[in-house]
């Protein structure tokens, strides 16, 4: 399993308030400039991830950027370690070329360069769009049909509902009995 078609998104601020919230309400997604993430290719992902939903689980790495923030993964059982090997690849910072179609913006996001940190511009735009963070915190494969995060705890929480919610979703809307269709 190769990471290659991953969507960036940013992780946005969590309305504790709203019920039935689902991944749309968790993260926004990126422009991402290339045919292969147009055409529903984010939803079809999903879908698929739901539909093999026993496979999955959802992993805590060790991996923590310098605010403290964890890398959680939500991805089959057998995918974990080439999760985190890709991690570590993107953000060893001696990566020459490009692992994926597009950036993936995992390196900025783990040690939060100072120009990012210290430029109201991108922390000021980021509360206009609700976002918790400048930086790109959530990605989603939508070719292996896996997601990562980079956040607290609290996020993971939401991640996690955030994803079951979107299955809830799925069930009703593409119902699957046995692997085929209703």
């Amino acid at each position: 399993m190769t990471p290659y078609y991953v969507q960036r998104g940013h992780i946005k601020v969590w309305d504790e308030e709203s019920t039935n919230k689902d991944i749309s309400d968790f993260a926004d997604l990126e422009y991402m400039g290339s045919f292969e993430f147009e055409c529903g290719a984010y939803a079809r992902s999903l879908l698929t991830s739901k539909n093999n939903k026993s496979k999955y689980e959802f992993f805590k790495t060790d991996i923590k950027n310098k605010s403290g923030k964890t890398f959680y993964i939500y991805c089959p059982k057998g995918y974990y370690q080439d999760v985190v090997s890709f991690i570590l690849k993107a953000i060893d910072g001696k990566r020459i070329g490009k692992l994926t179609k597009e950036r993936t913006d995992l390196y900025e996001s783990f040690t939060e360069p100072a120009y990012i940190v210290n430029d109201s511009y991108y922390s000021i735009r980021a509360k206009q769009l609700g976002y918790e963070s400048p930086f790109t915190n959530y990605w989603w494969d939508i070719e292996n049909n896996f997601g990562v995060i980079l956040g607290t705890e609290q996020d993971f929480k939401h991640f996690k509902e955030a994803i079951g919610n979107i299955y809830k979703y799925y069930d009703k809307k593409y119902p699957i009995e046995d692997g085929i269709s209703k």
